[in-house]
Formats: structure tokens, C-alpha cells, sequence
């Protein structure tokens, strides 16, 4: 009965390392993915304000231009509140694009998380089913012994 205890927390102890050695491989799987996707996420992100910003100063220039061929001023009263709400308009689309990417980063953070809680919970699950049932096995010999 003693080796066969000694088997059985041997198997024990080894399909534990073996499903938290799983788990930890899972959860790096599912970070590294997750930098990957954050770092494509803030690399488009920065790509779209350039761009959109280069645009703004193209548009700027061109009714800069625009002004001074009606011959009204590219400075001053009604050309800086028309350029000034090209600005803004730009600057806000700029925010709401910095928004929608760190929305994203965060879920992309909420599902590594939960992922890293679900391995942690199938690693545990595993060790108690392997010992439930090996205790399943073992009380009708443990009975017999007691009668």
C-alpha cells in the first residue's frame, strides 16, 4: 500500500507541474500576442496622427494660398478661425483615433487577463479531477482495510 501511495503522489505532484507548466507556457503565448498586437495597435496609431497631421498642413497651406489669391490675408480675423477649425477638426479626429487604439489596448489587456485566470482555473481543475479520482480508486481498498 505504501508504494502504491507513493506512485500515486508521485503522478500527482507530476501532472501538476505538468498543467502549471502549461498554464505559465499559455500565459506567455497570450502576452507576447498581446504586445504584439498593442505595438502593431500604437505603430498604426502614430502612422494615422502623421499622416494626419502632414494633411493638416497641406490643407492649411492650400487655403493660406486660397486667401491670398482673393486677396484677403492668410493671417488674422476670418483666415484664422477658418484655419483654426481645420485644427481643431483634425485634433479631435486625432483624439477620437487615440481613444478607439487605447480602448483597444485595453481589451486586448482585459482578454490576457482572463486568459491567464482561465489557465490558472484548468491547471487547478486538473490536479483536483487526478485526485478525485485516484481517491475514487483507492476508497474501497481503504474500506477493506477498516472492516
Amino acid at each position: 500500500m505504501g508504494s502504491t501511495a507513493a506512485s500515486m503522489a508521485l503522478q500527482m505532484g507530476m501532472e501538476y507541474l505538468s498543467n502549471s507548466q502549461n498554464a505559465k507556457t499559455s500565459n506567455r503565448v497570450a502576452q507576447a500576442k498581446a504586445d504584439a498586437q498593442t505595438a502593431s495597435i500604437k505603430r498604426a496609431t502614430e502612422i494615422e496622427e502623421r499622416r494626419k497631421r502632414e494633411a493638416l498642413k497641406r490643407i492649411t497651406a492650400t487655403q493660406r494660398a486660397r486667401f491670398g489669391a482673393q486677396g484677403v490675408g492668410g493671417r488674422g480675423g476670418s483666415a484664422d478661425s477658418v484655419l483654426g477649425g481645420f485644427a481643431r477638426n483634425y485634433e479631435n479626429d486625432i483624439a477620437d483615433s487615440r481613444l478607439l487604439a487605447d480602448g483597444q489596448i485595453r481589451g486586448l489587456q482585459s482578454t490576457v487577463g482572463a486568459t491567464q485566470r482561465a489557465n490558472l482555473l484548468d491547471a487547478s481543475t486538473a490536479t483536483r479531477r487526478f485526485v478525485y479520482s485516484a481517491l475514487k480508486k483507492k476508497i474501497p481498498q481503504l474500506k477493506s482495510l477498516l472492516e
